[in-house]
């Protein structure tokens, strides 16, 4: 299990997000050159920045992206995980 795991980290992660950088700089172009000179990849800020127009909503996070469920699912897969230790 710990091998499918840093397989993932190794090979998947870093394509998922070069691809998902290439489809947010081709759709927001310079804003999105601008905003991810200010914002780090994996590691947030422990320090506060501007905030973008509008501000993050949990709503549309949930509608749009799915973000908080699959959040959830993972949860629940680690404490599944933990119980079987």
């Amino acid at each position: 299990m710990r091998t499918l795991f840093v397989l993932i980290l190794l090979v998947f992660y870093p394509q998922a997000i070069r691809r998902e950088d290439d489809k947010l700089h081709h759709l927001f172009q310079e804003d999105w050159e601008q905003w991810r000179k200010q914002t780090r990849a994996l590691l947030p800020r422990l320090t506060s920045t501007q905030q973008p127009a509008g501000g993050w909503s949990f709503r549309q996070s949930l509608r749009q992206n799915g973000e908080p469920l699959i959040a959830l699912f993972l949860l629940a897969y680690l404490y599944n995980l933990y119980l079987r230790l």
